[in-house]
């Protein structure tokens, strides 16, 4: 058997290449893409790019056309219906820790949480994951971790009151050192432990006795399954995650869009969820730290 041709050498490396990067663990795999950090970095601008085309051609529209105004409303809304939720949330499960467990460092001195601003630089080309890539520094990348929970942010100095109008988006997935990659909550990997809340009385938002799991489904949804109640039937609307070590208060996911009875089980129902908003219109999120 003769010599393989240069091309046939190429082909034989991507191809070894391309199966790396889908078999192997991102532990193992990681070493692989920190030289393409560089190419990440990229893409900031043209990410940059399509969000202030699509604000040009929402702004444009919105003047003609007044379903624009409608949709500007319904964001509105439910910001506040969030931030409603979430103060409801301190008052009910954090009133006696309120000085030792909440708040952020520039609001409580004492605390060890602190929220980190990265700019959001660009997003998985592959259609088999949902992930978002965000630029570190040199005084962010020691408190960036994997596993640590990720909010959507704004250009706007971190604080509590600015992150009880945000969302959770995912979950850092993979530091590199001028890079980390956030699972979304959408990546049909995720998975994590939620609650459901109903709004009583009008004006008080009450979480549900039942643990509840919450997968990710790509195409930017999720799915809450086998619930023992039908609870969009009785009201429920917004998706919390619990306080934990990683998260030190509870704060929203996303809201209920519709539920389904289980073919399997008349017992059992499946909770459509959708985020609060596009993870694509993000410019910058919240990562929240509890690295000293």
């Amino acid at each position: 058997m003769g010599i393989p041709s240069k091309s046939t050498v190429v082909w034989i490396l991507l191809a070894v290449a391309a199966l790396t990067a889908v078999f192997l663990p991102s532990s193992c795999a990681g070493w692989l893409r920190r030289p393409f950090q560089p190419l990440a970095l990229l893409q900031w601008p043209v990410a940059s790019a399509a969000r202030e085309a699509d604000r040009v051609a929402h702004d444009s529209l919105g003047e003609r056309i007044t379903v624009a105004e409608a949709q500007r409303l319904r964001t509105e809304n439910a910001e506040l219906e969030r931030l409603v939720v979430q103060q409801q949330l301190a008052l009910n499960d954090f009133e006696e820790r309120w000085e030792r467990v909440t708040g952020l460092r520039d609001v409580l001195p004492d605390s060890d949480v602190q929220l980190v601003l990265a700019p959001v630089v660009a997003y998985d080309a592959d259609p088999r994951r949902e992930t978002l890539q965000i630029a570190l520094n040199e005084r962010t990348a020691p408190l960036v971790k994997v596993g640590q929970w990720v909010a959507a942010g704004l250009l706007q100095t971190p604080s509590r009151e600015l992150l009880e109008r945000q969302w959770l988006i995912g979950r850092v997935s993979e530091v590199q050192t001028r890079l980390a990659r956030v699972q979304l909550t959408t990546d049909p990997k995720f998975r994590t432990e939620v609650r459901v809340a109903i709004l009583t009385d009008g004006t008080r938002w009450t979480l549900s006795d039942e643990g509840c799991v919450l997968d990710g489904r790509g195409g930017g949804r999720m799915l809450i399954s086998q619930t023992r109640a039908d609870y969009f039937e009785e009201g429920y609307r917004v998706v919390v995650v619990p306080a934990a070590r990683e998260l030190p208060f509870p704060l929203t996911l996303g809201q209920i869009e519709s539920s389904k009875r289980r073919s399997d089980s008349s017992q059992h129902w499946d909770l459509a969820v959708v985020p609060w908003g596009p993870a694509e219109a993000l410019s910058h999120v919240f990562v929240i730290s509890r690295e000293r």
